[in-house]
C-alpha cells in the first residue's frame, strides 16, 4: 500500500519591513503584490522570477494590526 506524503504548510521567515499603513518598522505577516502583465510566453518547467525581482511590481507590506484593519 502506497502512503502519501503529508503536506506541511509553508512557513516563511519573519521579515522586518516598513508597514504600508502605520509606517512603522515591524514584523510583516502579510504581503500583497500587484504584478504587471507579462509579455513573455509561458514555458512549462522554465526559469521563474521571484516577485521581488519583477520590474513594475507593486508591493504592499502589512503588520498584524494593520492587516486586521484593512482586510476586515
Amino acid at each position: 500500500m502506497i502512503r502519501r506524503k503529508k503536506q506541511e504548510p509553508i512557513v516563511r521567515k519573519p521579515i522586518r519591513r516598513k508597514c504600508t499603513v502605520c509606517e512603522k518598522v515591524r514584523l510583516i505577516d502579510y504581503t500583497k503584490s500587484i504584478m504587471p502583465q507579462s509579455t513573455e510566453v509561458y514555458v512549462k518547467g522554465g526559469k521563474k522570477k521571484k516577485r521581488l525581482d519583477v520590474n513594475g511590481a507593486i508591493h504592499y507590506h502589512y503588520c498584524e494590526e494593520c492587516r486586521n484593519e484593512v482586510f476586515a
